[in-house]
């Protein structure tokens, strides 16, 4: 059950981006960034086992924590406040909520289509505050909704729910 494409294609995005941020970290010094990219590897290649055993909603999960701990790292290495990170955080969230909104829709689940309804209010909270240029709100509210639509993704993904 579930997407293996669309899985993979969430694992792949994720894998780029950790190669992205290994070229960046080789400018950083703080251990604590370090130490936040390899435990995003780490996850990263269990998520990697799990699509290639099958296990779905297990990938997403993972490729997701990891990817989560990235933006995490991130932040740390440029602030908080930098209108960029923000900004391809918010880029990040709409990517997920235009690649996967229909087929929570789709799929019917009352739990996941409450997440991705409240992620789409978090998001909107975030584009407004963007739009006021305040970015610690902005950072705030779109990772709430990226972290709903994670969930609401896996929901979906998952071999216990009929798709």
């Amino acid at each position: 059950r579930g997407d293996p494409d669309r899985v993979q294609k969430e694992v792949e995005r994720t894998r780029g981006l950790l190669d992205k941020a290994a070229e960046q970290a080789k400018l950083v010094s703080d251990d604590r960034i370090h130490e936040l990219l390899h435990r995003a590897n780490g996850w990263q290649d269990q998520a990697v086992v799990a699509l290639r055993a099958g296990q779905l909603p297990k990938a997403l999960k993972l490729t997701f924590s990891a990817r989560d701990l990235l933006l995490r790292a991130w932040a740390m290495a440029r602030g908080p406040a930098n209108p960029e990170l923000v900004e391809r955080a918010l880029a990040e969230t709409d990517r997920l909520v235009e690649q996967w909104a229909d087929a929570i829709r789709q799929q019917g689940s009352e739990e996941a289509l409450d997440m991705l309804e409240r992620a789409l209010e978090h998001q909107d909270k975030a584009r407004r505050h963007f739009a006021e240029d305040r970015l610690k709100p902005t950072w705030h509210e779109t990772s709430l909704a990226r972290r709903l639509l994670n969930r609401a993704i896996e929901l979906v993904q998952s071999e216990e729910i009929e798709p």
